[in-house]
């Protein structure tokens, strides 16, 4: 039972972290801010003078922008969590919310 419950509590706790340690952010909105960027500078259909302003605004907010239009779409959920799920809907491809 005890294993269970340290094998459920690592699995949350990397669930967790796991996007700003993927992207070396300093938090889930910085880290989804980072990959946004990345994505904008590899679509060709993106002017590429805008994908640069946007990654160094992403660079300089530090997640600041995630987490403020993640508390504006979902004010009742925390901004973290909210730029949790909005990483892993980019990076796999389906709708980010």
């Amino acid at each position: 039972m005890k294993l269970r419950l340290l094998t459920a509590a690592a699995v949350i706790t990397l669930a967790l972290n796991s996007p700003w340690l993927l992207e070396s952010a300093n938090n889930n909105c910085a880290a989804l801010e980072r990959l946004g960027s990345r994505q904008l500078l590899n679509d060709d259909a993106t002017e590429k003078d805008v994908a640069l302003v946007a990654a160094g605004l992403a660079a300089l907010s530090d997640g600041r922008m995630a987490a403020t239009m993640a508390g504006r779409q979902r004010p009742g959920v925390p901004p973290t969590l909210t730029c949790l799920a909005a990483y892993w809907s980019k990076r796999t491809g389906g709708p980010a919310s």
